[in-house]
């Protein structure tokens, strides 16, 4: 089997790295030579996701199976390389996902949206601007006064693929930001809950933390259990709308007067660390369980041994820091902290490091 990999950033490089562990073969395609998946694959491409013109010249007269993991753009590209017109490609606009939220969690306080335009005299002291057609937060401005709404319109639109900013309502929520990663398969759920915290860009804070039964009160009132049910409500609602019964999912939300809403849902694994936590906590293998998934023989597969020597009671914290030298490593190392290292092409003397802080 081959499989193409449209992306190849740091989160992307562990799925092209674990699949080839498990002797698939594996191609890269990504327009920026440095990024770590290049190094993990058998053959490399340096081609722009959104090319699709030269994308189906690689994958001319042969049997790939294309993956979008962790990014939207690549999802959308991949829609259009196999031609699945599906209701879940409204998820990867902007305009037309916050459309299809709308229709899905009608429970829910969706905020209104609308295309931005730079002649129009916008008043409003508190929104969010964004790019329609974007990677992650690229270009997404938060407003708090009139005066800067026309240079976050300009950035979002140079940000977008399609050239389109959108405006959207601000959203009241207890000041947190929250995901969840997970799987569903055969409409069986399995997910892993975050909370974003503040950066300080050091080893000891740079990133997310785990939400368990353990640690929920520190977030919400709200119980895991109930958090939880809320969540697998809404994932079997948007499996319902979008007819899948087995996609990977990434879904950031957030939490006001004891509900849960919804900002964004993605049909393919998160650009984050969470598919790890997610892996901890169930001793599966996330990788070869989407890739079941994109091969359509859906199914959850556990690993023979666990990727981490860990109680997967334990609670992760996520952590993505910069550049650290080599003789650095040894510094860092410590009972509670494993260092995920990544080849990068324009590094001699460092690498890009992750760390898992677990425990206390």
């Amino acid at each position: 089997m081959k499989v193409l990999q449209l992306g190849g950033a740091f989160h992307q490089s562990f799925f092209i790295d674990e699949l080839t562990l498990n002797n698939y073969y594996v191609e890269c395609l990504d327009n920026i030579p440095i990024n770590p998946g290049h190094n993990y694959a058998k053959i490399s491409h340096n081609i722009s996701i959104t090319d699709i013109e030269n994308i189906k010249k690689v994958i001319q007269n042969k049997k790939f199976i294309v993956s979008s993991y962790g990014s939207d753009i690549a999802e959308l590209s991949r829609n259009l390389i196999i031609g699945d017109k599906g209701k879940h490609i409204n998820l990867l606009k902007k305009l037309s996902a916050r459309r299809l939220l709308k229709k899905v969690f009608i429970d829910q306080k969706q905020p209104n949206i609308k295309i931005a335009n730079l002649d129009e005299n916008y008043q409003e002291n508190y929104c969010v601007i964004k790019p329609n057609i974007s990677s992650g937060s690229k270009g997404i401005s938060l407003i708090s006064s009139a005066e800067k709404i026309k240079n976050a319109i300009k950035i979002a639109q140079e940000r977008s693929i399609d050239g389109v900013a959108v405006i959207e309502e601000f959203i009241e929520n207890d000041g947190n930001k929250y995901y969840c990663e997970g799987l569903l398969i055969n409409n069986i759920i399995y997910l892993v809950m975050g909370c974003s915290k503040s950066s300080s860009g050091t080893i000891e804070w740079d990133g997310s933390i785990q939400i368990t039964e353990e640690n929920v009160s520190c977030f919400t009132n709200l119980s895991y259990e109930y958090l939880e049910k809320l969540l697998t409500d809404s994932i079997l609602k948007m499996s319902d709308a979008v007819s899948k019964s087995s996609f990977a999912f990434n879904i950031d939300f957030f939490i006001n007067n004891g509900k849960i809403i919804i900002i964004e849902f993605a049909t393919r694994p998160g650009g984050n660390l969470l598919p790890l936590v997610l892996e901890h906590k169930y001793r599966i293998n996330h990788s070869l369980s989407y890739l079941s998934i994109l091969e359509g023989r859906p199914q959850l597969i556990y690993r023979d041994r666990p990727v981490w020597n860990i109680d997967p009671k334990k609670i992760i914290q996520i952590s993505i820091i910069k550049y650290i030298f080599s003789e650095e490593i040894e510094m860092l190392k410590a009972d509670n902290i494993i260092i995920l290292k990544r080849k990068y092409s324009d590094q001699v003397k460092s690498e890009k490091l992750a760390a898992l802080i677990y425990g206390n």
